[in-house]
Parts: structure tokens; C-alpha cells; sequence
């Protein structure tokens, strides 16, 4: 008989070689939007609260801001009038802290003057002590022109190329105060000007000191009620105006409304059944800063409506299309099942270039309702189409 022994178990062995890293997994769920713990205006409450340097102040301009002032000069200026202008000028800034460096607080001056065109008087960067900065306004003079006033032109110039350079600072504040004496040349000038306005974060006001029925009539228009026209032709009532422009235009504190400050909270995003087809004029007429413009508009309509999360589906909630023309190339920047997400829109629309050549806004039109609209998988109950064009 043969007795088979187990033997003793022998040394562990050496690690072997790693294997090869597997695939990645499947992407996860998305997760849950952040919260905030506070609002701006609570952190900003916060911060002043507990902030030794803040404490017991109340700041003009309670936020960095780059601060523009346009002088009418046209022919209808008079001496005397445009001293009053100036002297207002000189009012308005009494109160307001002066920016000593490119640091993101207090007001960066600039002032211009025109008629049917625009002169740069004094630049962002040319002063960063109040007094040197006064000093300048002072000297300034009238200049006697025969030329008209186009302040719809002066208000777009202003929008496009004075703040084209301005400080970065996440609560930065863009005003412009515009002087007139009497109505512009150029009405329909001044509506589009305002609603470029409303598309770059821009506060206006304008000091008329003769009526200007076309500009008051633009300024109406403004649902929010924070564009801000008065006219000063009663000299016992002209402090008071001025000091409604400072509390309510210059040093306006959204956190801190003053009483007589009555603005309309913009509304939140409009839920709206609705496909969207905007069209954009990217021929070879438009100027590039007027292209951007553009860009800059159409960013603002479509922020006013509450995009689909789900853009494939029949939700009832409204889609966004693009199309750029110019020239015989039409171009789809984006169709209606792209996009559920503004800042991912509003990327897009950024990045977007110009394609030159010419305009043939027919041809662009009959495609985007027949290759667009109608062909979209689930269409909407309504479909809206939104051109932006620079040709007459």
C-alpha cells in the first residue's frame, strides 16, 4: 500500500507583470446644479457689512464703473447753454470717487463732444486725480460748428468704441450721460442705439436742455424703466433732476435701490412654445465692431426666452436656430436641436466669424422657413423668424 503525504506549501511567489488599464467607464448622470450659499447682493451686503473700510460709507459709485459724458456742440449750442451743460457736468461728478489706478474701483471719466460727429475731449486714462480731472472740464470750450446733431449716431459711437477698452471686474458698470439741446437729425438712430445699449449692460441718461421729444420717446420704450430722461428747463427744479441722474444712473446700487429709483426688475426667461430662427447679416457692408454689435443682440434675444432642456423632444418649450449669410454661402451656425443651455449658445455666437460678400436676404429667408422650420422633427406650436440685416 502506498501513503501519498502532502508536503509542505511552498514560498509565495513574485508579483506578476500589471495588466493593461481597461477602457473607461460609461459616462455618469449628470449631477445636480450648484447652489449658492449666497446671492450677489447678499454677498455684497455681507462684505460692506463686516468690511472696517466700508462700514458707515455709502459709496459713489458703489461699483467700479467706467463713466461717459457726450457735450452737444451742434448749431444750436449757445454759449450760455453749453456752459449749463458743463456746470452740470461739474455737479455730477462732485460726489463721485475718481479711480487712481487700473485697480476695479471708483469711476473711470471719459467726455466727448458732438454734432454729426464725435470728438474724444477727455480718455478713460488720461486723469486718475479728481482735481486734475475737474480742472480739465473746466477748460473745456464750445466749439461753434454749422454742422446738425445726430445723437443716435453719438450714442452708437459711444456704445462701439469709447468702452471698447474697459477694466474686467464681475460687478463693472458701464454709464453714459448725453447732453442735448433740442431734437436729433436722426430719430430711428436713437431707438437702435438703445437697444444696443440694452444688449452691451449699458446705463444711459440724457440731459436735454430743450425738448427732445425722439429721444424721450426711444427711452419710453424701455420696459425696466432705468433709461432715465429729463429735461431741464426750469432752473429751480435742475438740482433736483441732476441728483435723480446720481442716485439713479451713476451711483446706482441694485443692492441698495434709492427710494426714488423706480426700476423694474428684468424679467426671467419667458417659457414660450416656440421655435426661433434668428438670421444674422454677415456679408461684406457690415463693419466688423458693427458685426459684433450684432453678435451682441441677438446674445440679448435670446436670453429673454427659456431654452428647452430637452430640444429633441416635443416639450412645449422654445428652440434656437442660427443662419449667417453673406455672399452665395449660407451658413447653419447652429439648428433647433443643438442647444438646451444659454452659456453654451452664447459661446457659439462669440465664436462665430464673418463670411463677407454679399447680401441676398430672400434666398436666405426661403431656406430657413423651408430647410429649417419646416423640415424640424417636433416642431413647436409657433415659429418666429428674427433677422438682423445692416442693408436699407
Amino acid at each position: 500500500m502506498i501513503w501519498l503525504m502532502q508536503g509542505n506549501s511552498g514560498t509565495t511567489g513574485d508579483p506578476g507583470v500589471p495588466g493593461t488599464t481597461g477602457p473607461p467607464g460609461h459616462t455618469g448622470p449628470r449631477g445636480r446644479p450648484g447652489e449658492r450659499p449666497m446671492s450677489e447682493c447678499q454677498l455684497t451686503t455681507y462684505i460692506r457689512d463686516n468690511c472696517a473700510c466700508s462700514q458707515g460709507r455709502a459709496l459713489c459709485p458703489a461699483y467700479p464703473t467706467e463713466l461717459v459724458f457726450a457735450l452737444d456742440m451742434s448749431q444750436t449750442v449757445e454759449p450760455a447753454r453749453f456752459q449749463a451743460m458743463r456746470s452740470s457736468l461739474l455737479s455730477l461728478l462732485e460726489h463721485v470717487t475718481i479711480a487712481e489706478s487700473n485697480c476695479p474701483t471708483g469711476a473711470r471719466v471719459a467726455v466727448v463732444s458732438y454734432s454729426d460727429k464725435v470728438k474724444y475731449l477727455i480718455r478713460f486714462q488720461d486723469y486718475q486725480r479728481k482735481k486734475d480731472l475737474l480742472e480739465a472740464i473746466r477748460g473745456i470750450a464750445l466749439e461753434r460748428t454749422s454742422n446738425r446733431r445726430y445723437l443716435g449716431a453719438a450714442m452708437r459711437y459711444v456704445g462701439r468704441h469709447v468702452f471698447k477698452r474697459t477694466r474686467q471686474a464681475l460687478t463693472m458698470r458701464k454709464v453714459a450721460v448725453f447732453f442735448t439741446n433740442g431734437p436729433s437729425e436722426d430719430n430711428s438712430a436713437i431707438v437702435t442705439a438703445a437697444m444696443e445699449f440694452k444688449a452691451l449692460n449699458i446705463a444711459p441718461a440724457i440731459i436735454a436742455t430743450k425738448s427732445a421729444v425722439d429721444a424721450q420717446q426711444a427711452f419710453e420704450a424701455d420696459d425696466t424703466g432705468s433709461f432715465i430722461y429729463v429735461l431741464m428747463n426750469r432752473p429751480q427744479e435742475n438740482q433736483k433732476l441732476l441728483d435723480k441722474i446720481n442716485h439713479c444712473v451713476i451711483c446706482y446700487d441694485h443692492c441698495r435701490p434709492d427710494s426714488q429709483c423706480r426700476f423694474t426688475d428684468a424679467q426671467l426667461p419667458q417659457e414660450v412654445d416656440m421655435d426661433l430662427a434668428l438670421v444674422m447679416d454677415g456679408s461684406r457692408e457690415i463693419q466688423a465692431d458693427q458685426y459684433a454689435g450684432f453678435q451682441e443682440l441677438l446674445g440679448s434675444v435670446v436670453k429673454q426666452v427659456a431654452l428647452s432642456p430637452r430640444p429633441n423632444a416635443a416639450d412645449g418649450q422654445a428652440r434656437v436656430a442660427l443662419l449667417q449669410t453673406g455672399g452665395s454661402h449660407l451658413q447653419v451656425e447652429f439648428d433647433l436641436q443643438k442647444h438646451s443651455d444659454h452659456n453654451k449658445l452664447e459661446i457659439d455666437l462669440k465664436n462665430m466669424r464673418q463670411h463677407g460678400g454679399v447680401l441676398f436676404l430672400g434666398r436666405t429667408l426661403e431656406y430657413l422657413v423651408n430647410e429649417v422650420l419646416l423640415k424640424a422633427q417636433r416642431p413647436r406650436k409657433s415659429r418666429v423668424v428674427l433677422a438682423v440685416v445692416g442693408a436699407e
